[in-house]
C-alpha cells in the first residue's frame, strides 16, 4: 500500500520528504516523521492513516519506538528531543 500524508510543497513543486519510519514491536503499526515538522501513525494491515502529533514547526529527523510499543522518542533539527506516550 502506498501510504502519503507528509505534505509540505518544495520550492521545486515536489512533496515533503519523509524522514524515518519505524514498525511497532508487533508489525501492525507504522510511524513515520517528516519534514513537515508532522509525525503520523498509520494501520499496517488495512493501509490508512490513524492519527498525527501536533507539529511544532520544526522538522522531525527520526522517530524510534521502544521494545514495548509504549512510548515513542522523537528527534527535531533544531536539536530537541521529545518523548511521548503511545495509547493503543
Amino acid at each position: 500500500a502506498k501510504l502519503t500524508g507528509h505534505q509540505v510543497s518544495q520550492p521545486d513543486g515536489s512533496a515533503a520528504n519523509v524522514e524515518d519510519v519505524v514498525f511497532s514491536p508487533y508489525g501492525h503499526l507504522l510511524v513515520s516523521s517528516g519534514i513537515d515538522g508532522t509525525i503520523r501513525f498509520w494501520d499496517v494491515d488495512q493501509g490508512k492513516a490513524l492519527r498525527t502529533l501536533p507539529s511544532y514547526g520544526v522538522p522531525v529527523g527520526s522517530v524510534v519506538l521502544s521494545s514495548d510499543g509504549r512510548y515513542l522518542a522523537s528527534a527535531e533539527y533544531d536539536g530537541s528531543y521529545r518523548l511521548w506516550g503511545i495509547q493503543h
